[in-house]
């Protein structure tokens, strides 16, 4: 059948000034539906004929993803010429859609079968930012920073066995 995805997202912020602090705080809500309802309740036996595949065996729907991506970033400026800051955030990416819906019906004739996964889990970044920066007259600024960053859920393969010597990748 037709595919057809359904992912929205929507992002709230706010940008809050006191005296001698500066604070920007943000939220996102990110919703995502595959809206497949073709994918095997059994990884390792996923198909009626384990050799040609094609026909998905007890077939289920694909539960929609909520994720909640919040930011915030502080500024506090030392002197006229001298600001201390922190920022933090985290966010998720839907994966590539190739990488979800390619050879969904679990067609086994070729030689390395690779089928794509409707029920895959978005990456998940995390970072942090601390830094001081510093304005030389009117065209330098010196800045030191530091960071990390936190990258979970790239995409990856999986091979699946169905029997001894027939396997599909994921």
């Amino acid at each position: 059948g037709k595919l057809n995805p359904l992912w929205w997202g929507v992002f709230l912020e706010d940008k809050m000034e006191f005296e001698g602090l500066v604070l920007v705080a943000g939220l996102r809500l990110d919703y995502f539906n595959p809206r497949f309802d073709n994918y095997p309740s059994d990884l390792n036996d996923p198909v009626v004929d384990q050799t040609q595949g094609g026909q998905v065996k007890n077939p289920i729907s694909v539960d929609s993803k909520y994720y909640w991506s919040p930011r915030i970033g502080i500024a506090y400026p030392i002197t006229e010429k001298d600001a201390l800051y922190f920022n933090y955030g985290r966010t998720f990416q839907v994966p590539q859609f190739q990488y979800m819906y390619r050879n969904i019906n679990y067609d086994f004739s070729g030689a390395f079968p690779i089928v794509g996964n409707p029920n895959i889990l978005p990456e998940t970044t995390t970072s942090y930012e601390l830094g001081v920066r510093h304005q030389m007259g009117n065209y330098w600024r010196l800045e030191v920073k530091g960071f990390y960053k936190d990258v979970q859920g790239l995409v990856n393969t999986q091979q699946n066995w169905v029997t001894a010597s027939q396997y599909y990748t994921r």
